[in-house]
């Protein structure tokens, strides 16, 4: 029998089936049954597998993993234990106590051990006033160093820890600045410039009285470029009018007796501004001066201290700096404080300081007690400014700061202007001349790191403004007639005094007089820029 199949086809199926005939569905009723040819049934096209594979087969005997019912199934709603794997152990730091992070990132190195140590003179009061001075590097002392760092005098980011001690350099604003310092304290000193121009208004009236030459000779004495401005600073409304008129004896008596000066110190980043005011500290301290410094006038605006209204004065106290205040300088300016006596009894509630203590208890008493501290601040300052008390040097840096709208809020959540805040209203009034000491220097210095402030950039220029621009009113008139110290840029023989000095300490390897010309041009003259260039710091 032949099969239409071929025989590998056949072996699939069984042989029964393949000799078994095939039966009609329907066999019609009236046809006889004939026999017919057998069929061959096939499986499917899905069950047709290789004779030599055997996947399919081992396939179908695996048994699918059947799970158990759980005795107690998950009700609805409800949550199950999930316990994770404990990684590594956490190391928990104990935080830092109060203020200790804020001294950390304050901290001021002054030394360096690893520089080599250059024989440098030490900057003294007599140098102050000497024009020879004008160029040279001096080093400060040892006690004036803790000094200053009580007085905050010394700041970050100004490369004392390149050196191995405190060295500074004097430039000509410095042997102005000690000239004045000088005529203060009632030293004689030999100005670089005299006013000899009188005032055309004046010229009538000058030598209606006494001897014309001898009342010239006191005019010229008294009246330094910027010390004695006609109506300047001497606290006594009569000579305000000027010299016209005014006896010789009594221009040389008040200018002998009674002596302050005013200064703002201007100039760009990196130029010496703060540098100068550490150098006026410095100098006051050595001729028994009282030092009271705000170090820096952004801690007054940024909203970080304690702060109240005072009804009586309408300005906001800052009870808490007040008292930090009055400690530095209780700490800067003991001896000078245990020695001048108090004219009167003070009266502070229940506190009582007699007349019998000196200016230290009176003092004192402030740096320990922060409801006190604004009160005995004001006392303190009424002493000092009496006759034959000790002169006063009263600083401030980055005036910029203090001219412009606080972080301090009021109670209907308006910024507080900083003029209305009690310690810089108290500044600006020493600084624009209305309240003086019987000797002081009050001195200020700007800084180019604050926010934009050109209602102040034009006051000191004395520019015009246009009524058109949007400038705070308040400004140019809390600086009226203050006398502006510009810094200038380094000489080229103060460059290369200072390359020299960065030489000498071991942090210049290359030719001082080959390399100058390179390094002073490329820094323009700025001291802090010429050190970058010099040592490539960045920062």
């Amino acid at each position: 029998m032949v099969l239409t199949n071929c025989w590998r086809c056949a072996r699939q199926v069984p042989l029964r089936a393949l000799l078994q005939p095939a039966r009609p569905t329907n066999p019609p009723a009236t046809t006889p049954t004939t026999p017919t040819t057998p069929t061959i049934l096939l499986r499917p096209k899905q069950q047709q597998s290789s004779s030599f594979s055997t996947t399919l087969q081992k396939a179908a005997l695996v048994k699918k993993k059947t799970t158990l019912p759980m005795s107690n199934p998950k009700a609805k709603g409800s949550t199950t234990l999930k316990i994770k794997k404990k990684g590594p152990p956490v190391k928990v730091s104990k935080p830092a106590e109060v203020g200790v992070r804020r001294a950390e990132r304050k901290r001021l190195v002054l030394a360096n051990a690893n520089a080599l140590e250059v024989e440098l003179p030490t900057l003294t009061a007599e140098i102050a006033k000497e024009d020879r001075a004008d160029g040279a590097v001096f080093r400060f002392e040892g006690a004036m160093i803790d000094t200053l760092r009580k007085l905050e005098g010394f700041q970050l980011k100004q490369g004392w820890e390149f050196f191995h001690t405190p060295s500074t350099l004097v430039k000509g604003e410095s042997v102005e600045l000690g000239k004045l310092i000088a005529w203060v304290n009632g030293e004689e000193v030999q100005p670089k410039a005299v006013q000899k121009e009188k005032p055309a208004e004046q010229e009538g009236n000058v030598g209606q009285e006494g001897d014309v030459q001898q009342e010239e000779q006191v005019v010229q004495e008294a009246y330094v470029k910027g010390w004695i401005p006609t109506g300047g600073y001497l606290n006594t409304t009569e000579v305000i009018p000027g010299v016209a008129g005014i006896r010789d004896k009594k221009l040389a008596q008040l200018t002998r007796e009674s002596r302050s000066g005013r200064r703002i110190i201007a100039g760009p980043r990196g130029a010496g501004k703060s540098v100068l005011l550490t150098q006026a500290m410095a100098w006051a301290h050595q001729r028994n001066w009282v030092v009271l410094t705000i170090p820096n006038a952004q801690d007054l605006v940024i909203g970080h201290t304690e702060y109240e209204h005072d009804l009586s004065t309408d300005l906001w106290l800052q009870k808490p700096y007040t008292m930090a205040l009055l400690r530095r300088f209780l700490e800067s300016s003991a001896t000078v404080l245990k020695a001048t006596p108090l004219s009167q009894d003070h009266v502070f509630g229940r506190d009582v300081i007699p007349k019998t203590d000196s200016l230290y208890k009176l003092t004192e008493l402030g740096s320990l007690d922060v409801w006190l501290s604004w009160d005995v601040l004001n006392a303190v300052l009424y002493e000092l400014s009496l006759p034959k008390r000790p002169p006063v040097l009263f600083t401030l840096d980055n005036l910029n700061y203090i001219s412009l709208p606080s972080a301090y809020r009021s109670p209907d959540f308006t910024p507080i202007h900083a003029h209305d805040l009690a310690l810089p209203n108290l500044f600006l009034s020493y600084l624009r001349g209305e309240r003086t000491f019987w000797r002081g220097l009050t001195l200020a210095a700007t800084t180019a790191r604050s926010p934009a402030t050109p209602a102040l950039t034009f006051a000191l220029a004395g520019e015009e403004v246009s009524p058109y621009k949007k400038l705070d009113p308040r400004v140019a008139p809390s600086i009226k007639g203050v006398p502006v110290m510009a810094v200038s840029p380094l000489t080229r023989p103060q460059a290369k005094a200072l390359m020299e000095y960065y030489r000498d300490s071991g942090l210049y390897t290359q030719d001082v007089q080959s390399t100058l010309a390179e390094k002073w041009v490329l820094s323009s003259g700025i001291p802090k820029e010429l050190m970058k260039a010099c040592l490539r710091l960045k920062y």
